[in-house]
């Protein structure tokens, strides 16, 4: 698989623009969305990066101790301060997390948002290339992430890393 670099970002920014589709995009049709009060915007980071000539991407499990999703896998990110955008939001809220300096992000760009599961937080994934960061020295917020850790693209396209749920169990 190629590393991500010049082309795959171009090809990236140019899909996004012609498609504006999300790869994995959850059309909401209730109203129920629409009406709560409390829906915010929130913002992942979709972390890209090259580590030994094998495109990865960057994820984080949630904290065990939080009430909210526990133990997830997830993309670092959370709720938009009143005067941001999602790329300001994704890059604060990757530093708080995990200690990820904004700088060394290459903002791709960012997909069409989602609606979380409980239908409370629009979420917009931005996606950002890391560039010259040092895994070893990220920080875990460890009142909020468990853990830091990267797969390989490769790792997540390949049918052996799924579960496949059949009839809503295992």
């Amino acid at each position: 698989m190629p590393l991500f670099g010049k082309m795959i970002r171009e090809h990236f920014v140019e899909r996004a623009e012609l498609e504006h589709t999300c790869w994995t995009s959850k059309t909401v049709t209730t109203t129920e969305a629409s009406k709560k009060s409390e829906n915010k915007g929130c913002a992942v980071l979709i972390p890209l990066v090259n580590i030994r000539d094998q495109p990865c991407m960057l994820f984080t499990q949630r904290a065990l101790s939080l009430k909210n999703y526990s133990g997830a896998v997830c993309f670092p990110g959370g709720k938009l301060e009143a005067d941001e955008n999602p790329e300001q939001g994704a890059l604060r809220e990757s530093y708080e997390e995990i200690g990820l300096d904004m700088n060394k992000v290459d903002i791709w760009g960012k997909l069409d948002p989602v609606y979380n599961g409980d239908l409370n937080c629009r979420v917009t994934p931005v996606v950002g290339m890391l560039e010259n960061v040092d895994l070893k020295k990220l920080k875990a917020q460890y009142s909020e992430v468990r853990t830091v850790f990267v797969v390989t693209v490769d790792e997540l396209c390949s049918n052996k890393s799924y579960t496949r749920l059949k009839k809503g169990c295992f």
